[in-house]
């Protein structure tokens, strides 16, 4: 079918690509400044690539343990409402794995451009074809 992916069910961008995206994004909001995982799911919707596969809350809480247990994300309890909130910072190790990300994006970035070339090139290839 035209505008689907072939191979059924699964959807553009799922998995393994989406975590990364996760990842890197909570980082650089934490790189902004530190926050608990409810505010950070707030914040994740308006930088997240794929406004489609937007990450529900338990993947951001599972990605923050993740991050914590690499040791790019430090934690602590803050006294509030309803027994505290568990804040978020950024660590010096997770100051380099975003820098790993946005130097990966940048290259991704790059490949992209490339596509959407010669995906212009092949279509008005196609077009002008009788």
């Amino acid at each position: 079918m035209r505008g689907q992916p072939h191979g059924g069910g699964r959807r553009a961008g799922s998995g393994r690509g989406v975590h990364r995206y996760i990842e890197a994004c909570l980082l650089l909001l934490l790189a902004e400044r530190p926050g608990h995982g409810y505010e950070l799911a707030e914040r994740l919707a308006a930088i997240f690539p794929l406004p489609d596969l937007t990450p529900d809350l338990s993947s951001i809480y599972r990605a923050i343990a993740e991050l914590e247990e690499q040791g790019a994300v430090r934690s602590r309890w803050t006294a509030g409402l309803g027994g505290g909130k568990k804040t978020c910072e950024l660590t010096d190790d997770g100051w380099r794995l975003l820098r790993f990300w946005e130097e990966r994006f940048r290259a991704e970035q790059q490949g992209l451009s490339r596509f959407f070339e010669r995906f212009g090139q092949a279509e008005r290839e196609h077009e002008r074809a009788p």
